[in-house]
């Protein structure tokens, strides 16, 4: 019996040899994070207040984007799921977790850039601010990608600091389990961008339920897939950013 037969068991797979297969985290105990950008929000109206600004509902498109990426989690063997606060960002972590009947745990640290909430939140910026110091803060956020051009706002290094704290958090907690977090662009640029040592706070526009799949093990982490929506494939009016 020759060893293509087909009725010899096949031996198990060999321990990893490749440097590369061992440091990309290929193979052994690692914890997975699907890190899930919401699904597309209802955008304010020029006008709105600060607190309109923050936390918007979903729009219909964001509505039928949750009901894509329920399925495509419906494989997935998750043991928890975690959610931004920020209820598009809840409702996207629900979605994930609906096939297990897993309910998002929250952590406020996951939340979006905080922008303007030195503010008062009945008031439009542009009203507390003025026209001229939030067009410069557009200006020099356009050219830097760097958070700290908003004024009355958050702080990069705040916001970094932050996200990456609740990470840290979960991976304690879930050591070597999959998790999904569901949370904001932003957040998931922060996480990445001080992890892989990059200066601008956004480096790519995360698409609406995109999933981008992280290993983590130890002080390492590996990127596995990034800004991944592959579940909107067959709708293209889905696929928004």
């Amino acid at each position: 019996m020759t060893s293509l037969d087909p009725a010899r068991p096949s031996a198990p797979p060999a321990a990893p040899v490749d440097a590369l297969d061992e440091a990309l985290l290929k193979y052994g105990p690692r914890t997975t994070l699907y890190l899930i950008r919401h699904a597309q929000q209802d955008y304010p109206r020029a006008g709105s207040s600060a607190a309109d600004i923050v936390d918007p509902p979903l729009s219909g498109v964001g509505e039928r984007q949750l009901e894509h990426l329920a399925k495509r989690f419906v494989e997935v063997p998750l043991d928890a799921v975690y959610a931004s606060p920020l209820s598009r960002a809840l409702r996207t972590g629900q979605a994930a977790g609906s096939h297990l009947g897993l309910k998002p745990a929250l952590d406020r640290d996951l939340r979006e850039f905080d922008i303007f909430y030195q503010l008062p939140g009945d008031v439009p910026p542009e009203v507390s601010l003025g026209e001229e110091v939030l067009e410069a803060a557009r200006t020099q956020m356009v050219r830097d990608l760097r958070w700290d051009a908003y004024p009355a706002s958050e702080t990069s290094a705040q916001f970094r600091g932050r996200v990456n704290a609740a990470i840290d958090r979960i991976v304690a907690a879930h050591e070597n389990q999959s998790i999904a977090v569901a949370c904001h662009g932003g957040a998931i640029n922060a996480l990445l961008a001080s992890r892989l040592g990059i200066t601008e706070d956004m480096f790519f526009r995360a698409a609406h339920t995109s999933v981008t799949t992280v290993y983590i093990s130890g002080d390492r982490m590996v990127i596995h897939g990034l800004n991944d929506y592959t579940h909107l494939r067959d709708e293209p009016e889905l696929r928004t950013a």
